[in-house]
């Protein structure tokens, strides 16, 4: 929310402050890409969880930039359903704004249209727990916390899943909560996870298999979970991602690369 100009006035001001911009947003919201282009003139590096040459076609050939990923923290991601046989919802869906359209597999919904459509081909035993769509309100906070704990599995949609390993941090959210991530295969996160460790569609009916077996294996269910939850606080905790922001920032990667450089721009 600060201008660019602000930014550097202050860097005007103290010539030793290294500034660096994080961003979580999408970069096909033509504000957001604005933005973030601007203030990579100013600022010493830029983050962003979009990976891949699109970006640096954005902000030009200068300057530092790097992959972001949506970090997970102990201390934050509190839940444990992977540890658990019995919960109160099998399938977890956020939304912020359910009316904006998104593109899952290929086709464009509105989100209330979707859950219902996935209601519709699900089992009917299945339970789903909602935040911001289907009529249900949005939640927050202590709330939101003890809801990521108590569901079985998480559906990880964004608004399009053809932008590099962007994802809303709702990712992060939960799978450090111990739920089975449902999530596209064309986010390209099947570069980092294996297919025990996330689940992963092309299709709307490989969706529905996924959770139909998963539903009725609690086994299986928990076996991946696990395995994902473990694989993504190893490679994306909190204390990573700080190190990897901070000495790339300062220009003292050397020995110290990520295995994610390789997708940094």
């Amino acid at each position: 929310m600060i201008p660019p100009d602000v930014i550097a006035d202050i860097k005007q001001a103290l010539p030793g402050l290294v500034v660096i911009q994080w961003n979580i947003d999408a970069l096909f919201v033509e504000e957001n890409a604005r933005d973030f282009a601007a203030r990579h003139e100013v600022v010493d590096a830029s983050f962003i969880s979009t990976a891949g040459p699109m970006v640096r076609q954005l902000i030009g050939p200068k300057g530092k930039a790097g992959f972001l990923p949506n970090p997970v923290d102990w201390s934050v991601e509190r839940g444990r359903a992977h540890e658990k046989r019995e919960l109160e919802a099998d399938v977890f869906y956020a939304c912020g704004n359910p009316a904006r359209q998104r593109i899952v597999c290929g086709t464009s919904w509105e989100m209330n249209a979707f859950c219902h459509m996935l209601e519709e081909h699900a089992p009917e035993t299945i339970r789903f727990s909602y935040a911001g769509v289907r009529g249900q309100p949005y939640c927050s906070g202590a709330d939101y916390a003890e809801r990521l704990g108590n569901a079985a599995m998480g559906l990880n949609i964004s608004r399009r899943a053809d932008y590099p390993l962007y994802s809303s941090d709702r990712l992060a959210h939960m799978i450090g909560s111990g739920q089975l991530i449902l999530i596209e295969r064309k986010t390209g996160y099947d570069q980092f996870f294996a297919d025990d460790e996330m689940a992963f569609f092309s299709s709307i009916s490989e969706l529905v298999d996924h959770i139909d077996f998963y539903h009725h294996d609690t086994k299986e269910r928990q076996r991946v979970a696990r395995a994902g939850w473990r694989r993504y606080h190893e490679l994306f905790n909190e204390r990573r991602i700080a190190d990897y922001i901070i000495h790339h920032a300062l220009g003292e990667n050397g020995t110290n690369r990520e295995f994610w450089d390789a997708l940094s721009l």
